[in-house]
């Protein structure tokens, strides 16, 4: 292709660059993944071991810390789960991301790598 075919091209199609797909933002996965599948069941645990904290508060003075205490373990819980399995699931798309193509692209001008004529870098970097 020669110097002026490359120009032509470039001015009446432009780059040839890819639009990034639209993404989720990543606070909107983690709370996708805290509230699905058996961490809701264990959401629901805790909602009713607070009510039952809450109606033991009602009837006597000094209620025992059992029910907060299991609030707190099953809240821990499934917010680790969930941040684990968040780590996990951008790590795997990290990997995909440097695996899934070439590291170095090569471009062919004027026959050879590169084109004295037209500025261009022979190997670009992709990941």
């Amino acid at each position: 292709m020669s110097v002026e075919a490359v120009e032509e091209r470039l001015r009446l199609d432009g780059t040839n660059t890819l639009t990034p797909p639209r993404t989720i933002p990543a606070w909107l996965k983690f709370i996708k993944i805290l509230f699905m599948g058996f961490s809701s069941l264990l959401w629901a645990g805790a909602v009713l071991c607070f009510v039952a904290y809450g109606i033991q508060c009602t009837q006597t003075d000094h209620p025992p810390g059992d029910n907060v205490s299991q609030f707190t373990m099953i809240v821990s819980n499934v917010e680790l789960a969930g941040g684990i399995q968040c780590l996990h699931l951008i790590l795997d798309h990290c990997v995909e991301l440097c695996t899934c193509c070439d590291s170095v692209a090569e471009a062919y001008r004027c026959g050879f790598y590169g084109c004295p004529f037209f500025p261009i870098k022979c190997r670009l970097f992709l990941c």
